[in-house]
């Protein structure tokens, strides 16, 4: 959640990001400083949160946190087991993507690559580790992970004991 100066409360990701790409344009862009660019981002940060990230935390909710979220969510724990194999066959196609280049716009480090970082980083020990067919992601893990922006995200103890 952002609250804004004049009281307007942002809840989305993608809204407080856009707001904030626009309202400080003198920092690094994230999303993109030109049309194609800011494209290129949108297309792969939609396609990694609807093939990946929605998946893989519904999983998540349905199994290994279901005690937290039961009266929060409907929860469907037999869908869980399902929503993992479909979240570790996006990081496998992912993969396939990822030949060639160091972040999942090509050379440009994106928004696209923070929504999955943060995503991977706390479901890989809350049930659903990057798959050994996904090398490739593993590795775009770990230059994300030896970023100092990422080593200053995290929490000093991960929720539910997941940090590993």
């Amino acid at each position: 959640m952002l609250e804004l100066d004049d009281g307007t409360n942002l809840a989305e990701t993608a809204a407080i990001c856009e707001y904030l790409e626009e309202r400080f344009k003198d920092k690094p862009s994230l999303i993109g400083s030109a049309p194609e660019e800011r494209a290129v981002t949108r297309m792969w940060w939609r396609r990694v949160e609807i093939n990946y990230c929605v998946p893989a935390v519904h999983a998540f909710y349905y199994n290994e946190a279901i005690d937290l979220f039961r009266d929060r969510v409907h929860v469907i724990p037999e869908a869980s087991e399902g929503l993992k194999t479909k979240a570790a066959k996006a990081l496998q196609w992912l993969d396939g993507q990822l030949d060639g280049q160091q972040w999942i716009c090509g050379n440009r480090f994106t928004m696209a690559d923070i929504c999955l970082y943060t995503y991977v980083d706390l479901l890989r020990n809350g049930g659903q580790p990057i798959p050994a067919q996904a090398p490739k992601v593993a590795a775009w893990f770990e230059r994300v992970a030896a970023r100092p922006s990422a080593a200053a995200s995290l929490f000093p103890e991960q929720p539910m004991g997941l940090r590993g």
